[in-house]
């Protein structure tokens, strides 16, 4: 609501229903004085979403009601074309506004009231309802921007991460900050969330983060198992491997199985294996192990002639 009083424009907001008999339902109140070179009270008072409409005897001036600041004026200066204002009226339905004098009677048109809103509500610190009145990328980008660095002052890291992602900052640079602050988890979610706004045609880019990735998910399991829970610990794996399943195609696979390898995850090394449809591998891994009933079970997944002739002689001897 607003109001007009002596001093200036009063206004806040009513809250009923949750308050105890007396208490008032009026919060966020404030009042907003007038300028200085208006020489008389003002006339009349209508609002839009997001200004006020102040009519004066000399002029129109419309306010911000996020920053209060004086957005746009209008001064009658021909008194004899005019006549005396009279006072405002709005069309409930339309929402559109007219000014009325003696002799005239003039409608505001409002245009491009929201196209500054974004700006106002980033000063404010809201960030989510700013870019709900983004109109490009780059008004974007700035809150993004904005509201990344904001998380990263305040020192939450993750949140920080997940922003930037979806930022075009320097990959390097959000890399190298996470990194220096030896921040694994956040690093990883900052990989994971900028894999998700990639294009698939960045074949080499895609590549390297999820190569990336499943260093940090392996680095993450080998925590886990030795530090954490045993529950903590098979909610890693899950999503280790739906990472594998989503991203078999982005992975090199002699770099991938080196990588599995080096951490010593075997079980790792057999899903990936089925996943990228290495029934060699898998096959030749349960032979060499003597789980022969295993390695005849992954021998039947597989269409390659050669790997039954291949490995037929010893399973037949083994598991009839």
């Amino acid at each position: 609501f607003v109001w007009l009083t002596g001093p200036g424009l009063y206004s806040g907001s009513f809250s009923f229903g949750s308050q105890n008999v007396g208490d008032s339902i009026i919060f966020d109140y404030k009042l907003i004085p007038y300028s200085n070179k208006v020489p008389s009270p003002p006339i009349g008072i209508l609002c839009s979403e997001f200004h006020w409409f102040v009519l004066f005897g000399d002029r129109l001036q419309i306010i911000n009601q996020l920053t209060q600041e004086l957005a746009w004026e209008y001064q009658f200066t021909s008194r004899q074309i005019y006549g005396d204002m009279k006072g405002m009226v709005q069309d409930a339905a339309s929402g559109r506004v007219w000014v009325y004098a003696d002799y005239m009677v003039n409608e505001v048109i409002i245009s491009g009231e929201d196209q500054n809103i974004w700006r106002c509500y980033l000063q404010k610190g809201q960030y989510d309802t700013a870019l709900q009145y983004c109109q490009n990328l780059e008004q974007r980008e700035k809150v993004l921007t904005a509201q990344g660095d904001h998380y990263f002052n305040k020192r939450q890291w993750e949140l920080a991460a997940s922003i930037y992602a979806k930022t075009r900052r320097s990959f390097e640079e959000i890399c190298l900050r996470f990194i220096n602050l030896e921040e694994k988890d956040a690093l990883k979610r900052y990989l994971s969330d900028k894999l998700d706004h990639m294009k698939s045609t960045d074949k080499a880019q895609l590549t390297m983060i999820c190569t990336w990735l499943c260093e940090k998910y392996l680095d993450k399991l080998n925590t886990v198992k030795e530090q954490g829970s045993a529950e903590e610990y098979g909610l890693q794996l899950d999503e280790f491997r739906h990472f594998l399943q989503d991203n078999v195609a982005n992975l090199d696979p002699v770099t991938t199985y080196q990588l599995i390898l080096n951490h010593g995850r075997l079980d790792v090394m057999l899903y990936y294996a089925e996943l990228n449809g290495d029934h060699e591998r898998v096959i030749s891994h349960y032979m060499q192990r003597r789980e022969w009933t295993k390695a005849l079970e992954a021998l039947s997944k597989s269409n390659d002639a050669s790997l039954y002739y291949l490995h037929s002689p010893s399973l037949m001897q083994h598991a009839p």
